[in-house]
């Protein structure tokens, strides 16, 4: 009995740890969404400058306090189910508010509909891909205790310098554990690393964030419109002017918080993209000898400089090749 009483543990705690992290992030999402549906009610007289200013103070600090009871209860949340959830749910509204109400309208096809509903499912399927994607692990023989021993640098780094084609640009994730190929960043909001085998694919989803964030927005903006000109009798026309003076204006506040950081995100990738070099070579070259160039001494400098190159920058045409796999 008590042999089998100890692997029965094991399994609920297995269940506890998988359900935790579930029910904490949707916990999180709808308080989120909650306190986004309070601005709109409680400050319908600001401009949406502000309201935006106190929605990301109020995500902020319910951020922060998640965080405060994660670590008191000692429960681990998930930031991908977080995001998926969010995903979901923006999804949810469309098809249960916003679609009904265009349909019924000549100003939206079935058309359009089949287009949103396909980008909502992509973004699922691409979310799905990349938190199970390989970012290109590499299997080395170097753990990171060696790498200190062996006078190497202590955080996400290469490996020795000398260094074989396929070991180049090869950089040490302490969070993951793993050293990977094209090493990009590591990103909580998938909880994976983006690298080689993963970069074109974290690109397609903030292309397909931005798309799905938009036709959002704009089919949230024709709803309105509709709503305006609308006039029906009974319960129909409580719950929709409910949605329409709060719900709308919530929902609008969090896809433009959203918004922005896909699009910053975006158009600094294409800039690593067109110059070849990776976010955390940007952000610690003078941990890699390959990006350091000796700067002559110059009258009045006693000491020679450490300069930046980029010894893996071809031309944008063959640095996009490259980056899509063609070379």
């Amino acid at each position: 009995m008590r042999c089998g009483f100890f692997p029965f543990l094991m399994r609920q705690k297995r269940l506890a740890e998988l359900l935790l992290p579930t029910l904490l992030s949707s916990l999180s999402v709808s308080l989120s969404q909650f306190a986004l549906l309070l601005v709109p009610l409680c400050f319908p007289f600001l401009s949406l400058l502000f309201m935006l200013a106190i929605s990301g103070a109020l995500l902020l600090a319910g951020a922060v306090l998640s965080r405060f009871c994660r670590r008191l209860l000692r429960i681990s949340a998930s930031p991908f189910l977080f995001l998926l959830f969010t995903v979901l749910f923006v999804w949810g509204v469309y098809i249960g508010v916003i679609r009904e109400a265009l349909l019924d309208s000549d100003r939206f096809s079935s058309v359009k509909n089949v287009i949103i509903n396909t980008e909502f499912a992509l973004l699922v399927v691409g979310l799905y891909r990349i938190y199970h994607s390989d970012p290109g692990i590499v299997k080395t023989h170097l753990s990171p205790l060696n790498r200190m021993d062996a006078g190497t640098h202590s955080e996400m780094d290469g490996l020795p310098q000398q260094q074989s084609p396929d070991e180049e640009r090869v950089r040490y994730c302490k969070i993951c554990k793993a050293y990977i190929k094209g090493f990009d960043h590591h990103c909580p909001a998938f909880d994976n690393c983006i690298g080689q085998s993963n970069h074109l694919l974290f690109v397609v989803l903030l292309i397909g964030f931005i798309t799905v964030e938009l036709s959002y927005v704009a089919c949230a903006s024709q709803f309105t419109e509709i709503q305006q000109n609308t006039h029906t009798m009974g319960l129909q026309i409580h719950f929709h002017e409910f949605y329409m003076f709060s719900w709308f204006p919530s929902l609008n506040l969090q896809e433009s918080i959203s918004n922005i950081l896909p699009v910053v995100f975006l158009l600094w990738h294409f800039y690593c993209i067109c110059v070849n070099i990776k976010t955390d070579e940007w952000i610690k070259w003078k941990k890699y000898p390959e990006f350091q160039v000796v700067v002559p001494q110059q009258s009045g400098h006693p000491f020679a400089e450490v300069g930046f190159r980029n010894p893996y920058n071809r031309g944008i045409f063959s640095n996009i090749q490259e980056f899509l796999g063609f070379v």
